[in-house]
């Protein structure tokens, strides 16, 4: 009887220790990769489509999603999601830099203007039809300041509300003439 007990408990334990893990203990899904416990590999996220699968000996390949031993599972189901809420958290980063440089840059264009004088330089491009995005630029720094109201700028530029831009990137050196102060 002591045999069969111990045989039985012997049992349980090499049978536990054979069963394969499952999807969530195989898989670590950290914040860039997907790691393969079992075979070491690693999953890069290459595009919407594919991975990159780096072998542990450094060997490389492109492998599609539905080919992914981990394709269909919870875990990468969450972990695309976050990707998802990170990537548009970078592309949010993103946008409001370029935007803050674009608004230094203007600050730096219009720096030696009084507010009047820059007023009477819109005036006289939008009286001359200067490039749109040259009077467009003069208009955001206007609002910036607070000489121009939001509301206002699209009667003073003469378009539709809807064409306003305040964070249009203009480079002054693409446009010619130069209007003088």
């Amino acid at each position: 009887m002591k045999k069969m007990i111990l045989y039985l408990f012997v049992s349980a334990i090499f049978l536990a220790c054979t069963t394969p893990k499952s999807e969530e203990d195989r898989f670590v899904y950290e914040e860039d990769r997907i790691v393969d416990t079992e075979t070491g590999d690693e999953y890069t996220l290459e595009d919407e489509s594919s991975y990159v699968v780096t072998h542990p000996d450094g060997e490389q390949e492109v492998v599609s999603r539905e080919e992914a031993p981990f394709y269909g599972t919870e875990g990468l189901d969450e972990y695309m999601r976050q990707y998802s809420d990170r990537l548009a958290e970078r592309k949010e980063a993103a946008m409001l830099e370029h935007k803050n440089q674009i608004k230094a840059a203007r600050a730096e264009r219009y720096s030696e203007y009084s507010d009047d004088q820059l007023l009477e330089r819109f005036n006289r491009l939008h009286n001359e039809n200067a490039p749109y995005e040259e009077q467009m630029d003069v208009m955001a720094e206007l609002v910036e300041r607070g000489v121009v109201g939001e509301d206002d700028a699209p009667g003073l530029l003469e378009v539709d509300a809807r064409e306003i831009d305040f964070d249009i990137s203009y480079d002054p050196s693409e446009t010619a003439p130069t209007y003088p102060n």
